[in-house]
């Protein structure tokens, strides 16, 4: 059961943003708006939800809202950034005054289709510029502006800005700490053991959770678009301009990556919340070294979290669970079975 707000309401200390995130929730769970047979299980769940609200205003008040709950051991508060990325010492590539504020742009590091993303500063914190490189992508980046506007998650990157460069849209976001599962993978040729494969589930399936509550579906998860913060337990999801956000009746962005995507995608169908739990469940088959193409975890895998993960993968998507949040809940207790009431082990890269 979720116990800490900020996890279903997302981030933020305004009480207005977290009402209306209250307000989308429970029109889609009141007891007055579901059948007959499933009454109960949604009185019970506005229940809590009204509880969650009730706790997300008081830790507003108390300046609190938004801390995490779970009592981690050896959690490190140092940040990638410190650690690796001070640029004391270097000159910046180029500069941006942005309303008035020196944005220092110091490496590019990463060259992509649609865009390229550079690291920099402003007021001595790490931010991303996310450019547009060709005609396509200004769309794109408008599509990932309007939803990261509307949503706010400790697992989801914030957009600062979004500006002209050069004819092209770019973005402005935050910093989210950590590396792309993508390059980690490649340091982990023998796989990720259970253990760390059910905290990276835990948080992917709680940040899309959030996501498909608010009526988004991000449509295009994969190691490169998931940043992994090993010391602190912590997934995030970025590359939200392929999204769609339902709420405002976005055109559905029909975009296929080769091994991740759901197979509802390469068929053109529309994009759904089974979407992203498939690319999730699929993910996680991959981590533990599983058989890709028969979606099916390695035999060491402990058979109730395998069929747990095996369920999202399934290739027919009405056979795949639909409520990330519930499959979060599920998750929660089939790792307490695994490893009892020790949460925390090292990551070692």
């Amino acid at each position: 059961m979720v116990t800490n707000p900020s996890r279903v309401f997302g981030i933020g200390s305004d009480k207005t943003a977290i009402k209306k995130n209250y307000l989308a929730i429970v029109r889609k769970i009141h007891p007055d708006i579901v059948e007959s047979d499933e009454k109960i299980v949604a009185s019970e769940a506005t229940a809590h939800l009204n509880k969650l609200y009730k706790s997300a205003c008081e830790q507003i008040d108390k300046g609190t809202y938004g801390e995490e709950i779970e009592n981690i051991s050896h959690k490190s508060t140092s940040s990638y950034t410190q650690e690796n990325e001070n640029f004391e010492n270097e000159e910046p590539i180029f500069k941006l005054n942005i309303k008035g504020k020196i944005v220092k742009i110091y490496n590019q590091i990463f060259e992509g289709k649609i865009c390229d993303v550079y690291v920099g500063l402003l007021d001595d914190k790490k931010v991303f510029l996310k450019a547009g490189k060709i005609e396509e992508s200004d769309e794109l980046l408008q599509n990932e502006y309007q939803i990261l506007s509307r949503v706010k998650h400790r697992s989801l990157p914030s957009v600062l800005e979004m500006i002209k460069i050069n004819c092209n849209l770019a973005l402005l976001e935050n910093e989210c700490v950590g590396q792309p599962l993508s390059e980690i993978l490649k340091k982990l040729n023998h796989g990720i053991s259970q253990n760390h494969v059910m905290w990276i589930l835990e948080r992917l399936l709680e940040v899309t959770g959030f996501l498909h509550s608010n009526m988004i579906v991000h449509g295009n998860i994969k190691p490169e678009t998931i940043i992994l913060d090993t010391k602190n337990h912590n997934a995030s999801l970025v590359g939200l301009y392929f999204g769609c956000d339902k709420s405002v009746g976005v055109e559905n962005y029909k975009v296929k990556n080769k091994i991740y995507s759901a197979p509802e995608i390469s068929k053109l169908e529309e994009v759904n919340p089974r979407s992203d739990i498939f690319s999730i469940g699929k993910i996680a088959i991959s981590l533990l070294n599983g058989n890709e193409i028969s979606k099916v975890c390695p035999s060491s895998t402990n058979r109730e979290l395998a069929n747990f993960i095996e369920k999202m993968a399934k290739q027919d998507s009405c056979s795949r669970p639909y409520d990330a949040f519930k499959l979060w809940d599920e998750l929660r207790e089939v790792r307490t079975k695994i490893v009892g009431n020790k949460r925390f082990e090292e990551f070692v890269i």
